[in-house]
Formats: C-alpha cells, structure tokens, sequence
C-alpha cells in the first residue's frame, strides 16, 4: 500500500479536532501532481462525507475521513458505504485508492485499499449490499467479500508509519465509543459473528486474535452478557 505523505500530519489533526468538535465527519482528497501533494478538505454529516473531486491537472491518490467519536458510533471500523466508495473510486480512477479513517480519540489510523482494480459488476454487488445493510446489520455478500478484496494497513498518528499493532488496540480502536450504538443495534446479531466477522473482517482479517479481544473487550464494558440477554 503506498504511503500517506508525512506533510499531511497537521492537516490529520485538525479535523480530528474539527470533528470532536462538532460531531461532524471531515474527509481529506488527497491528489498528486509529480512529487507535490494537494489536499482538499470537505464537511461532512455526522455519519457521511463527500470527498472533493482533485483538480483535473492532478491524479487522485486516496482520501482521509474521520469518523466522530461518540456513544453512538462505531470507531473507526470501516462501513459498508466506505468499502463502497473506496470500489466505486478506484475504478472510476484505474488505480487503487487508499482510504484512511481517523478520530480525535483512536490511538492508531485504519487504512484499506482494494486488492485489485474492481469490475463494475463488483462495485454493483457492492452498491446493492450497502443498500441492503442497515448499521450492523450488513448484507452477507459484503461480510464474505471484504476480506477477500481489500488490504489493511495501521498506521502510528505521530510517523504516519505502518505498524502491527495489538489485537487489544486494534479492537478499542474499532469499537471506540460505542456502547450505546450497539445496545441499541445488536439485538438481533449473532455476537459471535460481530466480533469475527465485522471487527475481525473488517478492520485486520488476517490476526484471528481480533475476534477473541472483541469478545474480551465486550465482556469487559459489560455488553456480551446484556447482549446475550436481549
């Protein structure tokens, strides 16, 4: 996966603080013209952003978008409507794109990028599973598919450094804040398949030692069990 350019680190960090602030998704395009790196920064809603098309002179490289950390979201675990987008730009650019999520209290950045440039046909499958998953409830093309089609990278927020962090992190850094989303949504989810089949697949597919930390990590703020009850 290429790297995020190390010039980008105040502009990470201010709309972090802009999203704290306001509950508010920010999401930075990053483009490249030769050696140069231009960004263009957008507001988004409190569960959805809209990156900003790049200049025509340059070549779109990926973007940034924060997700707002609150009682009611989840970290910084991708979507379906990210993993989405992500297809739907790196075809419409021929390359594949890199899309980071970040907030203000995530110890670590979560970057995806497709395995491979997508058809249309999966963009489409893709589309079709996002209109079909609702919150955590999510579409089962989409739970078998992602990881098979995306690569993840973690990156240290000081260096911009890939690092291998622990399942632990991985997964406070995945559930964040959201105790009170998934009382509210996981009713009627299979516990065990949340923790492997989102938290797992959905943030490091390949450490099987994510999906055991989910679990701990949910026991531990009281929610397995009150799940198991409701």
């Amino acid at each position: 996966m290429p790297k995020i350019p190390r010039e980008l680190k105040p502009t990470i960090s201010s709309i972090e603080i802009d999203s704290k602030v306001d509950g508010k998704e920010r999401v930075v395009t990053i483009c490249r013209n030769g050696n140069k790196t231009n960004v263009k920064v957008n507001k988004g809603f409190t569960d959805a952003s809209l990156p900003l098309a790049c200049n025509k002179e340059d070549k779109r490289f990926g973007d940034i978008h924060t997700h707002p950390s609150t009682q009611q979201a989840m970290g910084i675990t991708p979507s379906v409507g990210d993993f989405t987008v992500n297809l739907a730009h790196a075809r419409e650019q021929n390359s594949k794109q890199v899309m980071c999520i970040t907030n203000y209290d995530s110890k670590n950045i979560h970057c995806v990028e497709p395995k491979k440039i997508p058809s249309s046909e999966k963009v489409i499958d893709y589309e079709i599973g996002r209109i079909n998953s609702y919150g955590i409830n999510i579409d089962p093309y989409v739970l078998d598919n992602v990881p098979k089609d995306f690569n993840h990278i973690w990156l240290d927020k000081q260096t911009l450094n890939s690092i291998n962090p622990s399942a632990e992190t991985v997964v406070s850094d995945a559930l964040g804040k959201s105790n009170d989303y998934i009382r509210k949504n996981m009713r009627d989810v299979d516990k065990d398949s949340f923790c492997r089949k989102i938290i797992q697949n959905f943030n490091k597919p390949t450490d099987n030692r994510v999906h055991e930390a989910c679990k701990e990590e949910l026991r531990r703020r009281g929610l397995f069990d009150w799940l198991l009850d409701h």
